[in-house]
């Protein structure tokens, strides 16, 4: 009986959890040492496209050296601007259990990095980064389009290489 009674708890809470809306994705620290917000301080405009398919983040009158706290041992930094797609799940009528729509692409992405940038660079007038789902996609309205935006962090060696701790930060810029 107290099997019984556990399944149909983590049943509901599925079904619970299904009929909320995407809003609980922003309630997560997508982050592990500071937020981007602490790292990058500068505002930063965000445009989607209407179809879903692409995103755009622009930063005006760009000053690296005050706006951005690096880690002590950083030179240099990247922006990524990142999007992808997740097969939202359902719920199978017959079996009561969540499963993959049948036949649906998921897991496809689409990421763009910037050059390396010294952290004690000169006044960047505007930095424009646009991130695009490859064209073999099809969007439906079983999937769910997420978008990110961060900063990774990097040493002068030979060549500029990410460090390996304090390595940066991101931001979560919606679901839609």
């Amino acid at each position: 009986m107290l099997l019984f009674l556990s399944y149909l708890l983590v049943f509901y809470s599925f079904i619970y959890l299904r009929n909320i809306s995407k809003e609980v994705l922003n309630q997560i620290n997508y982050y592990y040492y500071k937020s981007l917000a602490e790292v990058l301080r500068c505002p930063y405009n965000v445009e989607s496209s209407e179809d879903r398919r692409s995103v755009k983040v622009t930063i005006k009158g760009f000053l690296p050296k005050m706006q951005v706290k690096a880690p002590l041992m950083a030179s240099h930094f990247q922006l990524c601007l990142s999007i992808g797609t997740i097969a939202d799940f359902e719920i199978d009528q017959f079996n009561k259990k969540y499963s993959r729509p049948y036949g649906i692409d998921s897991n496809r992405y689409g990421q763009y990095l910037s050059k390396w940038i010294p952290i004690n660079g000169d006044m960047m007038d505007e930095i424009s980064l646009s991130a695009t789902l490859p064209d073999a996609i099809t969007l439906n309205d079983k999937h769910t389009v997420v978008r990110a935006f961060g900063i990774v962090f990097g040493k002068m060696m030979r060549e500029v290489e990410p460090l390996a701790r304090d390595r940066g930060s991101i931001v979560f810029l919606g679901a839609v």
